[in-house]
């Protein structure tokens, strides 16, 4: 079996991306019979592409080849006629992809589509990108949903069999695990965008900025994106260059294990993020919104769960700092125990490989009876 993982890349490796490569590294590796190609589209070359896959921790030793593309036209023309794949496997009901599911369509590829973006899942777009998202759920051969409140609405387009739920997440427990803690506050979103809110973190972070001060921690920023400049302009304008470094774009693994806390303030979801199983991994106490699934991320014994606004969250980082050691050494254990229970790997590379060793049982939906039909014509 020869799976094709194809999407558009920005300037960084958001956490479905991640994923999904992380799995497939793990399948491919106890899996003769099955190889990736993964398929990137970025207006660069494949050794920048590798430095950011590197930057992300993404482990690529397993997968079977990396084709990168500047043009999309050339990596739709390239899986258009390629016959070796048997299977394509993508995210985000965009027209790129909208395009990878045609393709499968007409060279009788099966369509494997994840949906791991909340917005789709929870029908919250805009009408006209909720229309593709309805189309690739109605017309892919199996739809992997990552939210499991996201079911009410997917399932009225998806035929039962068709689709199934992903066991949570998952990260590598040997990368990700405490270490000396350094009196570090993290915050870390691959892009700087509305649904991560980077400002409300900002602005907590200003809010209690003397207490932070004082007691001699700092705080680390990771990312980059639409908020970016703002961020820099607001962290000048309040006086916080002594206390706030902005990293950029950096590996996770080189902050995370040292840090004391870590904050997820998305807008609707926090489940089931990369960096939030990562900042467990390594014993972090976890500052989260508490919206959406976020409670599948952690318990109270190592996290606070509160309301979007400054005053609870500064409130909840103004408390953990006044913890005593023994405390905090109690917040690293119960958080390593968690991860060691919720998030290993094993789970998901099963969930994913059953999947792909399931597709290719007969399909009784209408499309695929006609495609078949027709593909079997054509060769005959």
């Amino acid at each position: 079996m020869h799976v094709v993982f194809a999407f558009c890349l920005n300037n960084s490796i958001g956490g479905a991306e991640r994923r999904l490569i992380r799995i497939y590294n793990e399948i491919c590796s106890k899996n003769n019979d099955i190889k990736c190609d993964l398929i990137v589209v970025h207006g660069s070359d494949e050794d920048t592409i590798r430095s950011l896959f590197k930057q992300a921790d993404c482990d690529l030793d397993n997968i079977n080849n990396v084709y990168v593309f500047k043009k999309r036209i050339k990596s739709l023309r390239y899986i258009l006629f390629s016959r070796k794949y048997n299977v394509i496997h993508f995210f985000r009901a965009d027209r790129f992809n909208t395009a990878l599911l045609l393709i499968g369509i007409l060279t009788n590829k099966k369509r494997i589509y994840s949906v791991c973006v909340y917005p789709e899942a929870y029908n919250c777009l805009p009408p006209k990108n909720m229309l593709l998202t309805k189309l690739h759920l109605r017309l892919s051969n199996k739809v992997d949903l990552l939210y499991p409140k996201g079911r009410d609405f997917v399932s009225k387009y998806v035929r039962k069999e068709a689709l199934s739920i992903t066991p949570g997440t998952f990260t590598n427990l040997n990368t990700f695990k405490p270490q000396q803690k350094s009196q570090t506050i993290v915050f870390c979103a691959s892009r700087l965008e509305d649904a991560k809110n980077p400002m409300l973190f900002i602005e907590c972070i200003n809010e209690c900025k003397n207490i932070i001060r004082n007691s001699g921690y700092n705080v680390i920023l990771l990312g980059k994106g639409k908020y970016e400049d703002d961020i820099k302009q607001f962290v000048n304008d309040n006086e916080l260059t002594d206390i706030v470094y902005l990293a950029g774009y950096d590996k996770t693994s080189d902050y995370l294990p040292n840090a004391n806390v870590f904050f997820s303030v998305q807008q609707l979801e926090n489940y089931p993020s990369q960096s939030l199983a990562e900042a467990t991994a390594c014993g972090c106490y976890l500052i989260i919104t508490d919206v959406g699934d976020s409670r599948r991320c952690a318990d109270n014994s190592f996290a606070a769960f509160v309301n979007a606004n400054t005053e609870e969250l500064s409130q909840a980082l103004i408390s953990y700092i006044g913890y005593n050691d023994e405390k905090k050494k109690e917040i690293v254990s119960n958080a390593r125990e968690f991860a060691e229970k919720n998030y290993m790997i094993e789970k998901s590379q099963l969930y994913y490989l059953n999947i792909l060793r399931n597709i290719f049982k007969k399909d009784t939906s209408w499309l695929d009876r006609i495609t078949d039909g027709f593909h079997k014509r054509r060769e005959e």
